[in-house]
């Protein structure tokens, strides 16, 4: 679980699910590496965070000069999410590395 102030605002529960986050990115950056469409990477991610309790905003591969959303996976390249848990909204990032 990162590190925030938000994170005090969790339940116990909420605490134990909130990691998920950090799991799905990692995750789909994972797929992003092999052979698959970066839409459907984002999908997966986005059923796998509902399915687990949470209301995501936004889950999206971005450049992270521009915060634009790319399909090109380069060094500039992050995944990027916000999402709700409880009354909580939780943001996260990760560097798409190859």
């Amino acid at each position: 679980l990162a590190m925030s102030s938000r994170n005090r605002y969790l339940s116990e529960i909420d605490r134990q699910i909130a990691p998920e986050i950090y799991r799905t990115l990692t995750q789909c950056q994972q797929q992003l590496l092999h052979p698959i469409e970066p839409k459907s990477a984002l999908s997966d991610a986005l059923v796998r965070l509902s399915e687990s309790g949470f209301k995501t905003d936004y889950f999206s591969m971005v450049n992270w000069d521009t915060m634009t959303p790319t399909e090109v996976i380069d060094e500039n390249s992050f995944l990027v999410v916000a999402t709700r848990l409880g009354t909580t909204r939780l943001i996260d990032n990760l560097k798409i590395l190859r």
